[in-house]
């Protein structure tokens, strides 16, 4: 994380903006990584659902498209 704030100081110095403080930069990192990271998880828990509806439909069961629906709304929080 040093590292990546370090990078983005340096450039945002010099575009001319103030150098921005290591506090406010882990903190926007944080949130970025943070943010990735629940995309990754709504990407999974999606393909899963669609693995299952597919994997239903193969087997003739139909799914229930009131837990399709459930499930699709705690994936997307």
């Amino acid at each position: 994380m040093a590292e990546t704030c370090r990078r983005v100081a340096e450039r945002v110095q010099a575009l001319g903006f103030t150098r921005p403080s290591l506090v406010h930069l882990r903190t926007l990192v944080r949130t970025e990584r943070d943010h990735r990271e629940a995309e990754r998880q709504r990407a999974e828990e999606l393909g899963a659902i669609a693995r299952d509806v597919v994997a239903g439909t193969l087997t003739n069961h139909v799914p229930d498209p009131h837990w399709i629906l459930d499930r699709l709304e705690r994936a997307n929080g």
